[in-house]
């Protein structure tokens, strides 16, 4: 089987000099590369194969940028391409590896996304997209539209939202400050074909709301690697109070680093034997036998450290369900030219749509009926839901571009989904990471909701504060808001 895979990878075409070319049966060959993947065994070994082999870069994209294209080898090859770059736990039809083979499965596909990843960075490609996007939404009217033209929307859209889904290279984690990571340089060619408008233009568009949902991801899963602060700072000079702050944060960063150093070192020799640290004789304490100073086989800074009971004493364990989920954000600086058109994007674009998008969006997103695909979708929500309330309360931009989140039902609905994770946090032991993960969105969500309407009361209009004020006064009057914060604390108490 595995030869018959390779055969028909090599039967697809050839890169050259920027132009692919086909071979005469190329519709033929991606219609089997297909069918392998829909008939492959439990080890996906069609799928590992197309991946080592690197067709989304070699193969696939060359042949979507390919000039005079026809509509049916478009619609194949994005199907065959729709399929490669779907996640690895999709792949594994959602659940969670559980033995070796399952796990080792797991990372390879992760790998083979990694690796073509960077492939997805190019302005041409998305253009492409863009094209068939615009020319279905923005210049086919509704009667006219056809329902094989419509799938094929659908699959440029879950692509788009599969694409931002690749996790980070390996070399990502070894860039400077002044380069760019493999997400940064997707997202400068997705802004520079001016896709993002056409999303945006669907997004506002009521009668195309079962694309809502996928493109709510697309936008979070864009902006979830940035911070609020750095995209609204973007395009001015900084203050000397804001340098001083990064120097601050790169000294803080630095003595880090060091600590950790001097950690891993002082590992290293605490696992040799203590035979190696010598022996030595501690002056006026008995040994056993009395007539003899105690011998200890470690350097000691006081005697009054000198315990016997120390090692025998039981560590203090705390319960899975009651210890603090490990869900740190990871966030990084992108250079002042992405982050300047990301403020353009969601000066412009997103915060056209932001209502009508989160509305439509919101029942959707936390559905339980969603496919494998789309299960973190409740999570993005309030990822995105976070963002857009943070900037636009650092930006000084008005409220009503967010206005669909800060009425009284959006504390309710954080509140009650807030306890859903937290009780399947604490029953699901496999899931419980993701639960963890869930909540940690769903807080930082109702910070942000509580430091918006703070921010109401202090700067906002006559309207805006009156409105803010009744809003306050129905938190603090409702015990599950008022206490929510008591409530977590006495939960994951140490």
């Amino acid at each position: 089987m595995e030869v018959l895979i390779q055969g028909t990878i090599s039967a697809l075409g050839y890169l050259e000099d920027g132009v692919y070319y086909q071979e005469p049966d190329c519709y033929e060959t991606i219609r089997d590369l297909i069918r392998f993947l829909r008939t492959d065994n439990n080890l996906l070994l069609a799928r590992k194969i197309c991946g080592e082999r690197n067709i989304i870069e070699n193969d696939l994209i060359p042949i979507i940028k390919s000039d005079d294209l026809k509509d049916n080898m478009f619609d194949i090859t994005l199907r065959l391409l729709a399929n490669l770059t779907q996640p690895a736990i999709v792949s594994l039809q959602g659940k969670q590896p559980e033995d070796r083979d399952e796990w080792q499965t797991y990372w390879t596909l992760e790998e083979n996304l990694r690796r073509a990843k960077l492939a997805f960075a190019d302005v041409k490609f998305f253009a492409v997209l863009k094209k068939k996007l615009e020319k279905y939404f923005m210049e086919t009217d509704w009667e006219d539209r056809l329902e094989e033209d419509r799938l094929v929307m659908e699959r440029i859209i879950v692509l788009l939202r599969y694409i931002f889904s690749i996790s980070p290279t390996e070399g990502d984690g070894r860039r400077t400050a002044a380069e760019s990571n493999s997400h940064d340089r997707v997202i400068m060619a997705f802004l520079e074909s001016g896709i993002d408008k056409v999303l945006t233009h669907i997004a506002m568009q009521s009668k195309e709301q079962e694309f809502h949902l996928s493109i709510m991801v697309i936008f979070a899963l864009i902006l979830k690697e940035h911070k609020p602060a750095d995209i609204a700072s973007a395009g001015r000079g900084r203050t000397q109070a804001e340098k001083e702050q990064a120097e601050e944060e790169l000294r803080q960063v630095v003595e880090t680093e060091k600590a950790k150093l001097n950690a891993k070192r002082r590992k290293i020799l605490a696992s040799r034997h203590p035979r190696f640290f010598g022996s030595y004789v501690v002056k006026g304490l008995s040994a056993v036998n009395k007539e003899k100073d105690l011998v200890v086989l470690k350097p000691l800074k006081d005697v009054n450290e000198l315990t016997f009971q120390a090692e025998r004493k039981r560590q203090k364990t705390i319960a899975k369900n009651r210890r603090p989920f490990d869900a740190e954000l990871k966030t990084h600086l992108s250079s002042m030219e992405l982050r300047f058109k990301l403020k353009e994007c969601l000066e412009e674009d997103l915060s056209r749509c932001f209502n009508r998008m989160m509305k439509s969006s919101r029942e959707m997103a936390f559905d339980t009926r969603l496919s494998a695909g789309q299960k973190n979708a409740d999570m993005y929500f309030f990822l995105l839901m976070r963002f857009m309330l943070e900037y636009t309360r650092l930006a000084g931009r008005p409220s009503s571009i967010v206005s669909v989140c800060l009425p009284v039902e959006s504390f309710h609905h954080i509140q009650v989904h807030l306890d859903n994770y937290l009780e399947s946090a604490a029953a699901l032991n496999k899931e419980a990471k993701s639960f963890g993960l869930r909540a940690q969105h769903a807080l930082s969500a109702y910070k942000e909701l509580i430091l918006f309407h703070l921010h109401l009361l202090d700067k906002g209009s006559p309207e805006e504060k009156e409105f803010a004020k009744r809003t306050c006064y129905h938190i603090l009057t409702v015990e599950e808001y008022r206490e929510m914060g008591i409530v977590l604390i006495r939960k994951f108490k140490v």
